[in-house]
């Protein structure tokens, strides 16, 4: 295995907890403090709020949450007043009620899972709370119930969770919560089409609430937002992603721990995965996947507990053919 690492540089040094990095063409960064933002950051959305065409930022920390408007320039321009309380957990964008514009949902500290709907200019008012019993950690939203509309999938210090959207942005508690064995702290969540059956799946990453043990489980949706879980000799993980990092049209796993190294899984098709035998090392503090390079593909970024940036291209990752192939077996009927 070759992994083409870009070349090490120095961590950018700021005084700033909270700043935004404009990228330049060459694919280098700077940085911008935020104005506005008291205190470090407890959770953080990207997505277009105005209707502009470019992308705005939520920061959440101890004022609430502050909306930053794009000003077109890359300048993100702080809005009068922050919403909601203090120091969310997690905030997910997606247009999800009726306003016609992105809305936030936010797992806030306190335990509350809210929905706040966006009017279309970046303006956001309380439109529901949805009751829960799991203090949620991480969301997702996406179809899971394959009706056209907008899901929750919530993973929680208790649990975890599917609430469905009713058609109008009000969303149903479930009745029962799942969890992964033996750990049932979810930590991380994204969702993808790991199958290729047309519904959305669950890969998360979990954290054993009485000791330092994680676990990455994979929920196969049946089409109907429930889900089976299969296990496979991934790592335990803090943080998950799927991407096609490989450019075959198929979702690859991402899977990170904050003390141990990021691993890729190849998707072979038909629920089997293969490592692609690279581990990149020195723990991973964030993760993210994104075409960095322009090559229509996505990439993986990461940056350690020091700050450091690493950046590895789908093109620079090679399959070892001596690498035995994992499975997640069949989807359950």
């Amino acid at each position: 295995m070759r992994v083409k690492k870009s070349p090490s540089r120095p961590p950018p040094h700021c005084g700033v907890p909270m700043d935004s990095r404009r990228g330049h063409a060459r694919g280098s960064f700077a940085a911008s403090p935020l104005s506005g933002a008291a205190g470090p950051a407890t959770a953080q959305a990207l997505a277009d709020l105005d209707g502009d065409g470019d992308i705005d930022v939520l920061i959440g920390g101890a004022s609430g949450i502050i909306t930053y408007l794009n000003d077109g320039r890359g300048n993100l321009v702080p809005q009068a007043a922050p919403f909601g309380s203090a120091n969310p957990v997690a905030i997910a964008l997606a247009s999800v009620t009726a306003s016609g514009g992105t809305d936030a949902i936010v797992a806030t500290a306190a335990g509350d899972l809210q929905v706040w709907s966006n009017s279309g200019s970046g303006t956001f008012t309380l439109a529901s709370t949805v009751a829960n019993r799991l203090h949620p950690r991480a969301l997702a939203v996406g179809d899971l119930d394959s009706d056209g509309d907008l899901d929750i999938f919530a993973a929680g210090t208790s649990g975890n969770a599917v609430y469905l959207n009713d058609g109008s942005g009000h969303f149903t508690a479930p009745s029962s919560t799942f969890a992964a064995v033996g750990s049932p702290a979810g930590v991380s969540v994204v969702l993808g089409d790991v199958n290729q059956d047309g519904s959305l799946d669950v890969l998360a990453a979990h954290r054993s609430t009485t000791d330092s043990s994680t676990r990455t489980v994979l929920w196969l949706n049946r089409g109907n937002g429930i889900f089976d879980e299969k296990f496979a000799d991934l790592p335990g993980a803090d943080r998950v992603e799927i991407a096609d990092l490989t450019g075959d049209g198929l979702p690859d796993l991402v899977t990170s721990r904050e003390l141990g190294p990021t691993q890729v899984f190849k998707n072979l098709g038909s629920g089997n995965f293969q490592a692609l035998g690279i581990e990149l090392g020195g723990g991973t503090a964030t993760l993210a996947t994104g075409d960095v390079d322009g090559d229509g593909s996505a990439d993986l970024v990461l940056t350690n507990a020091v700050g450091q940036l690493g950046t590895w291209t789908g093109s620079s990752l090679e399959l070892e053919a001596d690498q035995p192939p994992l499975s997640f077996g069949n989807r359950a009927e």
